[in-house]
């Protein structure tokens, strides 16, 4: 998977990136298909996209771990009364 699909994956679609990069989505497209390549700056943005998105995921996956353990010492205390 290239950096520009793995983007757009993480964003919502091709659409939601070009939106995101402040560019049409057919140049997103032409990019992901390997027609041309994204200057420098803008390959920067998104890899910068993707790492953002990769610390949200990271938020959320570590607040879902602590909301279940949260529940499992809830219920393990309910089943102790």
């Amino acid at each position: 998977m290239s950096s520009v699909d793995h983007a757009a994956e993480l964003v919502g679609g091709y659409e939601a990136l070009g939106q995101r990069l402040g560019v049409r989505t057919e140049q997103v497209m032409d990019w992901s298909l390997g027609l041309v390549s994204p200057n420098t700056a803008t390959l920067l943005f998104v890899l910068d996209v993707i790492m953002q998105e990769a610390q949200k995921l990271s938020r959320a996956a570590v607040a879902f771990e602590l909301a279940g353990q949260v529940l499992a010492k809830a219920r393990h205390s309910s089943k102790a009364t």
